[in-house]
């Protein structure tokens, strides 16, 4: 990684240069056409994100690019804006990457060898600016377009106008994505249809979201917490997250902090108090918080809700030790078809403990069934 210390600090990584060398490489099939090519996107990146940056730092704030993958990345920290100065430090980026274009245009028609290193770099120039610019405008997140487009929504709309904005660049995204894939150009299609299934993505989060959940105060708090959690100091993140949960009751914070909080509470043994914290957010789990309210409910015997949760725990984590627990649970309940399909699956999974499994308590009610007593005898034999 390269790093340029400076007001503005920049890092750039190996990948973006990876991905510049075979950008050039496409389009040249040439060594020194291709360098030509990456000392031109770097430039034309640079000057796209200090658009943003120098923006940001006259409003006041903080800035940091980072060259990576197929872009760049400004990183803002300071004051909250309003929004019409977010929108042009949005819009500055697109528009340094603009006039970069106009003055390689100029230059280029002042130039009169075209055969020249310098002639060579202004054509590629002129290309590439201008294709980006109108490409990034595209209002299709997470393209600056798509952020100038979420601004405006929220500005007309208020909270409500940044998940209208979700949903309006998921259908943008899948609409230029068939554009593409119907010109028979494969690689900006897929990308195109990536970054619809980002925004469907993004908004079905937003649906859960507050307007707390842009409280930069409650966001700053909850990365703390993550972060006295990452050295240790768990006392002092529990007290955040109980602040953070005491401040807002519902919403992705909300649910985060909770998150947290559950799985420290868990760790210490408190397995009742993490239970029953999780539980009335079950429908917004996703994953390892899923994950961790379906293991507290086996602990717990809260079978309906372990029930509830087995398929999706299986999918999150397959393996021996989760379908063994789907097991136990149907086995809880009295359901015997569910039960032998979950052993069977353990089995399968390498399970070796099946005998120790079905001597538990919960198995009492169909253990002797004669289906069970026949599958167990054909299973193990």
């Amino acid at each position: 990684m390269l790093i340029v210390n400076s007001r503005i600090p920049v890092r750039a990584y190996p990948l973006f240069f990876l991905m510049a060398f075979l950008i050039g490489w496409v389009n040249t099939m040439d060594l020194y056409n291709t360098l030509i090519w990456v000392a031109v996107i770097t430039v034309s990146v640079l000057v796209h994100e200090y658009g943003h940056a120098l923006t940001a730092v006259l409003f006041g704030q903080t800035a940091q690019i980072d060259l990576v993958g197929l872009g760049g990345l400004t990183t803002r920290n300071g004051p909250k804006l309003p929004l019409w100065k977010d929108f042009f430090i949005v819009l500055n980026g697109p528009m340094a990457g603009f006039l970069l274009w106009i003055l390689s245009l100029k230059l280029l028609r002042m130039t009169e060898d075209h055969t020249t290193l310098w002639a060579k770099a202004l054509w590629i120039s002129v290309q590439v600016n201008l294709f980006w610019t109108l490409v990034n405008l595209l209002p299709v997140q997470p393209l600056d377009g798509g952020h100038l487009l979420t601004i405006m929504m929220e500005a007309i709309f208020g909270f409500r106008g940044m998940k209208i904005a979700y949903f309006i660049s998921s259908l943008m995204a899948v609409a230029i994505s068939l554009f593409f894939f119907a010109l028979q150009y494969i690689l900006p299609g897929a990308l195109f249809l990536l970054m619809a299934f980002e925004g469907f993505r993004m908004w079905r989060m937003s649906l859960s979201m507050t307007r707390q959940d842009k409280d930069t105060t409650l966001q700053e708090l909850l990365r703390h917490a993550d972060e006295n959690i990452s050295i240790g100091n768990v006392p002092e993140a529990m007290t955040q997250l109980r602040i953070i949960r005491d401040t807002v009751k519902e919403g992705i914070v909300h649910r985060s902090a909770t998150l947290l909080m559950a799985k420290l509470l868990s760790e210490q043994g408190q397995d009742w108090e993490a239970f029953h914290m999780l539980l009335p957010i079950k429908n917004q789990l996703l994953g390892e918080g899923r994950y961790l309210l379906y293991q507290l409910a086996c602990k717990q015997k809260a079978w309906k809700v372990a029930v509830e949760l087995g398929d999706s725990a299986y999918h999150d984590y397959p393996s021996a030790e989760t379908a063994t627990l789907n097991a136990i649970t149907h086995a809880a309940l009295n359901q015997l078809q569910p039960t032998i399909g979950w052993l069977q699956r353990a089995l399968n999974d390498g399970a070796n403990n099946i005998q120790e499994v079905i001597a538990s308590p919960e198995f009492n009610e169909i253990r002797n069934t004669p289906a069970f007593a026949a599958w167990l005898k054909k299973a193990v034999k």
